[in-house]
């Protein structure tokens, strides 16, 4: 996946180098609160199911707590975005802000399919606006985020990026699937796996709605701030580029541990992303991968 027309040193754009800065200290704890606050609902859910498979507890007494995670996850970011807002922007957008972060306080409280899938867009539109503020604070602007801009950079070397960063997400997701599928069939007896399919464990057979949003959460949640945030975060920090993929890797593995042992096959995906965002420097277009591969994989098993 390499090409003459991409830079020598692709990561230099969005990742500091790896130097010891005196402000690395407060790069990680601010890594740190940011995984916290956008990654708390998934994180819980993927380890008491695992601990669930482990059989160490029982899911109903986690379940009663688990509307408190996204809402209390939401508020925390919803205070931390205002505080940014309030001391760097205009006024019009903390007003903005107060009726999304009220949403995606609430709507977990709503036992439905329709409130599941307003809590998706809510708390992502959250999450990102959150995550985007605080790279922005970094000296990294969405835009450069989301998508790099080289003035020299021709159209024929921007769809060469776009195209293959794209192509090669799908790949490590189709990859992925396939190696937890496979450990799946050997390893149920001998360590914790889950029993039913990856629709049933996240609730995607109880309709449309629900499902389709959720994917452009996870989408979101994974590549702009397991992939994203993280790597510049970590590189400010002075992080080697080994810490900053083993890190990475090692999130995506965890939000995916409802799976059980088989959530290891998701290390392939994990590195493939981190790789193609310091080559390619198109978070955009991975995340737009992303949420294809999720979309088509859900309609092309829906019965």
């Amino acid at each position: 996946m390499t090409s003459g027309t991409t830079p020598a040193n692709p990561a230099a754009a969005t990742a500091p180098a790896p130097t010891r800065a005196p402000h690395g200290r407060r790069a990680l704890l601010t890594l740190a609160g940011l995984l916290a606050v956008t990654l708390a609902a998934p994180l819980w859910v993927a380890i008491t199911q695992f601990v669930g498979l482990c059989g160490l507890i029982d899911s109903e007494p986690s379940a009663r707590w688990a509307p408190a995670v996204p809402s209390g996850s939401s508020l925390a970011a919803g205070l931390w975005l205002l505080r940014i807002l309030r001391a760097h922007t205009t006024r019009w957008r903390t007003y903005l802000a107060l009726p999304l972060i009220t949403t995606a306080c609430l709507t977990p409280l709503l036992p439905s399919e329709a409130g599941g899938a307003v809590f998706n867009l809510s708390f992502v539109a959250l999450a990102g606006w959150l995550t985007l503020a605080v790279l922005h604070q970094q000296g990294i602007p969405p835009r450069q985020v989301l998508s790099s801009r080289r003035p020299r950079a021709s159209l024929d070397q921007r769809f060469w990026a776009w195209s293959t960063s794209m192509t090669g997400l799908i790949g490590a997701a189709w990859l992925s699937v396939r190696a937890g599928n496979v450990l799946i069939d050997h390893l149920p007896g001998l360590l914790p796996s889950m029993t039913t399919t990856q629709d049933d464990v996240l609730g995607h057979t109880k309709g449309l709605l629900y499902p389709l949003t959720n994917f452009v959460y996870t989408s979101v949640l994974e590549e702009l701030v397991i992939v994203g945030a993280v790597t510049v975060l970590a590189r400010t920090a002075g992080r080697s580029l080994w810490a900053v993929y083993a890190f990475s890797v090692g999130m995506r593995v965890a939000v995916h541990l409802y799976m059980g042992v088989p959530a290891i096959a998701m290390a392939v995906l994990g590195a493939a992303c981190l790789f193609l965002y310091l080559r390619y420097q198109r978070l955009l277009s991975l995340l737009l991968a992303h949420l294809y591969f999720d979309t088509l994989g859900f309609l092309y098993s829906a019965p």
